[in-house]
């Protein structure tokens, strides 16, 4: 369980940290590692989200960037086979 954030038992125990947190007007904040968890987390009322680590938003960011450049480069195939068949 322990690291396994989105184990139920792990949370039902942060729910009941938040709502504590929030009857005694304390700001309260977690770690997630998706979307799905941050959402989860912002509806209980956590204030502020820790997302990833710097290894993992680096990965993220260069496969975004390598999809990117692919998809680049398969439009740029594309127009230069239409001018090609075009020429011809």
């Amino acid at each position: 369980m322990i690291g396994d954030i989105n184990n139920p038992r792990v949370c039902e125990g942060v729910s009941a940290i938040v709502a504590k947190c929030k009857a005694q007007n304390r700001a309260v904040g977690t770690f997630v590692d998706n979307f799905e968890s941050a959402m989860r987390y912002m509806d209980l009322g956590v204030q502020f989200l820790a997302y990833s680590v710097d290894v993992g938003i680096f990965a993220e960011a260069c496969r975004t960037i390598n999809n990117e450049l692919r998809r680049i480069r398969l439009e740029s195939d594309r127009i230069s086979q239409n001018k090609d068949t075009a020429d011809v």
